[in-house]
């Protein structure tokens, strides 16, 4: 069973795919956040005191900032989805979690060369050459959009990859080129 789904609305074809899951990356986060949160107790007191130096403001505010992350990193790992829009007039990506998220839409005129990518990474969280990385992943299907690559895709594999492009193609060929 593949690790998205599809549905055709009109003239949209609409891709869904889950954030890949990756057992200790949410158990390391979890526990991660757990106690780093009592340190964002304090770190919220110093913000809003009259007697702290500047210089630990600004570490709380930086430490408060660590703990966002950390929390967007697990929920992503947990609830997101990448949600790809296909039309004959644009594509549209969006990553969300609970269903909140920011659509970044590139317009077909200037969509080229949508190709599978083996440089792409279907691992997140993966260890790599430099150690471990702590990006969702690149995805492993491509498209060049006005000189640069776009990648989509964070989670399938490189065969869901190749049927995807295949079925996009299949519907839209302005994106065969």
């Amino acid at each position: 069973k593949p690790n998205y789904v599809t549905e055709v609305l009109g003239n949209a074809l609409h891709i869904t795919i889950p954030s890949p899951k990756k057992l200790f990356t949410i158990i390391f986060l979890s526990f991660w956040l757990a106690i780093w949160s009592s340190g964002s107790a304090f770190a919220l007191q110093a913000i809003g005191s009259d007697e702290v130096e500047l210089f630990w403001r600004l570490w709380s505010i930086m430490w408060v900032v660590g703990e966002i992350a950390g929390v967007y990193h697990l929920l992503w790992q947990i609830v997101g989805k990448e949600e790809i829009e296909v039309t004959p007039d644009f594509i549209a990506i969006r990553h969300t979690i609970l269903g909140i998220g920011r659509s970044t839409v590139y317009a077909s005129i200037n969509v080229s060369n949508m190709r599978v990518d083996p440089a792409g990474r279907e691992e997140p969280y993966a260890r790599t050459s430099d150690g471990i990385s702590f990006s969702k992943g690149t995805g492993m299907i491509a498209f060049d959009y006005r000189g640069k690559t776009v990648r989509i895709g964070i989670g399938i594999n490189k065969n869901e990859a190749k049927e995807l492009v295949a079925e996009i193609q299949r519907q839209y060929l302005l994106y065969k080129q």
